[in-house]
């Protein structure tokens, strides 16, 4: 359990996507010029952390290295300070990413990867398109991927990318 704990909490540490904005400290926006990256929300003892009390996440916070809890700390302020209704999506993408099953969640890990190390100009394009494709039904999604329009402003790689993410990764206003 406290090997799960501090994986689940690396990855809270790690750069991540909230509805379009990459958290980062000092106002929660990419850093100028930059292109919003992807989170990877999976994590049973996250969202556990995530809904305690700050009181409670200290005494969990006090048992990991000094380095970790500074960076984390930082992070768990960053999330108390967002509006009750974006914590509560978070949350709710949390459980959604620890319902999938491993081989999903690492699909999904590794397409946000890819996702997070394109150039900042196909992020945005991506990001976009992303977007439509998660607001649309299972059907509509597999017709706008196969339409030759839509195909060709995609390399293979980002077109299986978005297939992925589009498919299994909730975004806001999809839940």
């Amino acid at each position: 359990m406290k090997r799960y704990l501090q994986i689940g909490l690396m990855l809270l540490a790690g750069s991540f996507m909230l509805s379009g904005q990459a958290l980062r400290p000092g106002g929660g926006t990419p850093k100028k010029g930059g292109a919003p990256r992807m989170m990877n929300p999976g994590g049973g003892p996250v969202e556990r952390m995530l809904a305690m009390t700050p009181e409670q996440r200290e005494r969990v916070l006090e048992k990991l290295p000094p380095g970790k809890q500074a960076e984390l700390r930082k992070r768990f302020e960053q999330f108390d300070k967002r509006p009750t209704e974006e914590r509560q999506r978070l949350l709710r993408q949390w459980k959604y990413m620890e319902s999938l099953s491993p081989e999903k969640r690492e699909l999904l890990a590794r397409q946000m990867q890819a996702f997070n190390a394109l150039p900042d100009d196909r992020r945005v394009v991506l990001r976009r398109a992303l977007n439509q494709l998660s607001r649309l039904t299972p059907e509509e999604r597999e017709a706008r991927l196969a339409a030759e329009p839509f195909k060709s402003r995609f390399s293979a790689t980002e077109l299986q990318m978005l297939s992925d993410l589009s498919n299994n990764f909730p975004v806001p206003g999809k839940e």
